[in-house]
């Protein structure tokens, strides 16, 4: 039977991108988790889709979690109004640190950064080697097909045979809230395959 979700992790951009529909699918998102009581984890600041998120979910009544890195944190960039928040050293401690908090992975348009988060996060769904041994349930919004990039960076190495098909399916795009939220509240881990098999 699957665990209820408590905290979801978010991945996104601290810039608001090309269009409008980021910050509607940020705040979307934000406000479903709210409603729906679970908590949202982040990385702390106030600046783009990030605080889009943020402010979506607080106004929500989400418990909203902040990770920043010591950088950020001393040239203003925390939210002032989060639940609660943590300061870490480095960007490294603080993807740490949302992983051990977190019982799900979603990441939202962003940059480097966000891609580098979500590979990361289903890297160790795939090997099971979250915090406690435990693989958990890692997804993307593919908000107006953002994630062309990155699938077409995933595809090449599929071709080669450098990562396996089921490899790929140890992270799940969906096209709205409603539909990978749903997803990871259903997450079961396939012992068989390496890989989630959402139900």
């Amino acid at each position: 039977m699957s665990k209820p979700l408590k905290k979801v992790a978010v991945f996104c951009g601290s810039n608001f991108g090309a269009s409008s529909i980021y910050a509607e699918a940020a705040k979307s998102l934000g406000a479903t988790l709210g409603e729906r009581g679970i908590g949202l984890v982040y990385g702390g600041t106030h600046m783009g889709l990030m605080g889009v998120l943020a402010d979506a979910a607080l106004s929500a009544g989400a418990d909203v979690t902040g990770i920043i890195n010591q950088r950020l944190h001393d040239q203003g960039h925390l939210h002032p109004r989060l639940s609660r928040h943590e300061v870490v050293p480095d960007m490294r401690t603080r993807k740490a640190r949302m992983g051990e908090l977190a019982d799900a992975f979603i990441a939202l348009p962003g940059g480097l950064g966000t891609f580098e988060e979500l590979f990361e996060a289903a890297t160790l769904t795939q090997l099971r080697d979250h915090p406690g041994s435990t693989a958990k349930a890692c997804g993307a919004l593919n908000v107006g097909g953002f994630l062309g990039i990155g699938s077409k960076h995933v595809a090449v190495p599929v071709s080669a045979i450098t990562i396996t098909s089921k490899n790929n399916k140890s992270w799940l795009t969906m096209n709205t809230t409603k539909d990978i939220l749903k997803k990871a509240t259903g997450y079961k881990f396939d012992k068989k395959m390496g890989v989630w098999n959402p139900e």
